[in-house]
């Protein structure tokens, strides 16, 4: 079946995708909702998006409603004559009253609102890439866990083989000895190795008891969520090098981040430059208020129309400063991206060579395996005839055992290593 996945892929060109097993994409979907540290995250980007909808209301005008009393004594007066008598003047109310709307609207502040949106909108953008490789991050542990658990379950199985080998043997041996056909040596040579047989498949269900509990804690799932019989198989056709290298560039979710984060340098350093620049605005009230010749007690409409120029004439060192650390702060950015990118060349590099190194034992592997089986079986023939001692039988099933295991095991790194280079690259396969 994962053969002709195999055959589909090169045929259908689909040279960067992976397939893999349903349980495993049920695994790493259940990982995905379940996992406290991805919920973090999300919570993250939506502060995010909720500050670049900040940044943006600082383009809106800014109304707001006043309502003032305020009653005031002793206030200015005079006395002013008139012909047959002294009229007194106020020139302010004792009792004053005003109710106004006021608009204040930005007019032109060379770039800064820009500048503070476009920053938000690339933190927005980091903290969503954040997001997608700490989901492939899980992804490849997930997918680490469940193939190790594949791995020792067939592990398990081969030493479970070895074990029903030493049984019947011990059932032969037992009767030859009666017979006079065989030694007590022999007997006590394969009690010895099914003792330590015993012990070694202790120590992988061990292993795999660890494998099922960083399972639960990683997805919420129990060990009825791996398949039992499940192919130890990674179904995907590895590219060549030099493209690998390109999709890595270009889709490497660590990479992507620290682009934003160079981009979010950059609106910094405009940021800083623009604190130092004029801002035009715009002012502008209407609303009722008294204290009006002739009579102050009448409440009037009363409005008020303004445009301000604030200047920045000295503020010491401060702007400079900032913009000098933001200039830092962006080439600190360049040098991490920079660091990121040879970083994942030499991992992309590393997991190419596992690959292909893995792909070239098993096919070595596959042929001592055959190998193994037909030396077992004839030793097993020669040892019941009595033309061999026990201990050549012992060997050669010993030798058929570390030949499954080695098959097993390069199996297992070659799917770690596929792994591996898909997060590197940016594949998604869940």
């Amino acid at each position: 079946m994962y053969s002709l996945m195999v055959m589909l892929l090169f045929a259908t060109g689909l040279r960067a995708q992976a397939v893999v097993q349903d349980d495993l994409k049920a695994l790493i979907n259940a990982s995905l909702s379940y996992f406290p540290k991805l919920k973090e995250l999300n919570e993250q980007a939506e502060a995010g998006r909720w500050k670049v909808e900040l940044g943006q209301s600082n383009y809106l005008p800014s109304v707001s409603g006043n309502v003032s009393y305020n009653y005031i004594d002793p206030v200015a007066k005079t006395m002013l004559p008139i012909p047959g008598m002294n009229k007194e003047i106020q020139f302010q109310p004792n009792q004053n009253i005003n109710a106004n709307i006021s608009v204040n609207q930005v007019l032109w502040d060379f770039g800064r609102v820009k500048n503070q949106v476009d920053k938000a909108k690339d933190e927005l953008q980091i903290s969503k890439t954040n997001i997608e490789w700490n989901k492939a991050l899980l992804a490849q542990q997930v997918g680490s866990i469940y193939f190790n658990i594949i791995y020792l379950q067939q592990a398990i199985a081969v030493q479970d083989s070895l074990l029903n080998f030493l049984k019947q043997n011990e059932r032969v041996i037992e009767s030859k000895m009666k017979n006079g056909d065989a030694l007590e040596l022999d007997l006590l040579t394969v009690k010895s190795s099914t003792d330590q047989a015993m012990n070694r498949r202790v120590d992988l269900e061990n292993l795999l008891g660890k494998q099922y509990n960083l399972l639960s804690y990683t997805t919420g799932q129990d060990a009825a969520s791996v398949s039992a019989g499940a192919p130890l198989v990674f179904v995907w056709s590895v590219p060549a090098k030099d493209s690998l290298m390109n999709t890595a560039f270009s889709q490497n979710e660590e990479i992507r981040m620290g682009k934003w984060k160079l981009e979010q340098a950059s609106h910094e350093l405009s940021l800083n430059k623009s604190n130092a620049y004029p801002s035009l605005n715009f002012t502008g009230l209407a609303g009722y208020k008294n204290g009006y010749q002739p009579n102050l007690d009448d409440v009037r409409f009363n409005y008020l129309l303004g445009v301000g120029l604030v200047i920045p004439i000295y503020s010491g060192s401060k702007y400079s400063t900032q913009i000098r650390i933001a200039r830092s702060i962006s080439e600190q950015a360049r040098f991490a991206l920079e660091n990121n990118m040879n970083t994942v060349k030499r991992d992309v590099e590393s997991s190419y060579l596992d690959i292909k190194s893995n792909e070239e034992r098993l096919r070595n592997v596959q042929g001592q395996v055959v190998q193994a089986e037909r030396a077992c079986r004839l030793a097993q023939s020669r040892y019941q005839n009595g033309t061999v001692i026990y201990v050549e039988l012992l060997n050669a099933q010993n030798a058929l055992l570390q030949a499954r295991l080695s098959k097993l095991q390069y199996q297992y790194q070659l799917c770690l290593a596929q792994l591996d280079l898909a997060r590197l690259t940016g594949i998604h396969y869940w």
